[in-house]
């Protein structure tokens, strides 16, 4: 058996199947418009539809590590199904050069009716007592899944751009957060899915997982502030840790041949 560590690093998490997801659906870089769009779409659609099946198949001759990119597993992230979100980002982004400023609050509507639509609906396929699949797991890799989530994006777009078009006066917590996004997202994948809290977040009740998920938002909130203000660059002299000599590096001139070289 492998030592931990080795696993451990070979283990797949968001950002390899993100960067999995992107080689896969690169080819959508050869549409453009609304065409992209309808494609990047169809190709979210399509990996969130075929995640059971994948689950089905056979793959216990395939190597660990690569059937971890592609097997749905509750031990680490894979493309499928994780990586139907980043083909409807792509859709999302494809969108948002061709809607003129005018027409954004019409499409934040669209946004929050489609949200409830796939939200609810998400909700009430993952109840039915009989499925098109022979195996499907809500928590794992089933569609419902999939649009539950891809729902509540588009109720937070919008509630979003609520927030910050008619009802931010002021400085906006929502543009705080996306203008460290990479952080906040760094921070709170270890805290959510990391080893410090996996012995409790197993066994939170509701209530407990709506209380966590605000003091979530606050800390990302507090984290968001103290990158952007704090200056880091002078905080080993205000803490009054010795200055460390900056390199500096001499260019010694050219050689003669070199420089005849450069007049020719």
């Amino acid at each position: 058996m492998a030592p931990k560590w080795w696993t451990d690093l070979l283990r797949v998490d968001v950002l390899n199947v993100m960067g999995a997801t992107a080689a896969l659906v690169c080819i959508l870089a050869l549409r453009s418009g609304l065409d992209r769009v309808r494609w990047a779409a169809l190709a979210g659609t399509i990996i969130a539809v075929a995640s059971p099946l994948i689950s089905a198949l056979n793959t216990n001759a395939v190597p660990a590590p690569l059937r971890a990119y592609f097997v749905p597993s509750y031990d680490s992230f894979s493309i499928f199904p994780w990586g139907a979100f980043l083909a409807f980002g792509v859709a999302a982004g494809s969108m948002i050069p061709l809607v003129e400023r005018g027409a954004w609050s019409r499409v934040m509507q669209w946004s929050a009716l489609s949200g409830f639509a796939l939200l609810l609906g998400g909700q009430y396929f993952s109840g039915l007592p009989f499925s098109i699949y022979n195996a499907s797991e809500f928590w794992l890799n089933s569609p419902a899944l999939v649009a539950c989530k891809l729902g509540v994006t588009f109720l937070l777009a919008s509630g979003a751009f609520l927030w910050t078009e008619y009802l931010n006066a002021g400085w906006s917590w929502v543009q705080q957060l996306g203008t460290t996004s990479l952080v906040v997202y760094w921070v709170h994948v270890e805290l959510t899915y990391g080893r410090w809290f996996a012995d409790y977040r197993q066994r939170l009740p509701v209530v407990a997982c709506l209380a966590v998920a605000a003091a979530m938002v606050l800390l990302m909130i507090g984290v968001s502030v103290a990158v952007k203000r704090v200056p880091w660059r002078e905080l080993p002299k205000m803490l009054g840790w010795p200055a460390q000599p900056a390199e500096v590096y001499e260019l010694s001139p050219p050689r003669e041949p070199e420089l005849k070289r450069r007049r020719a």
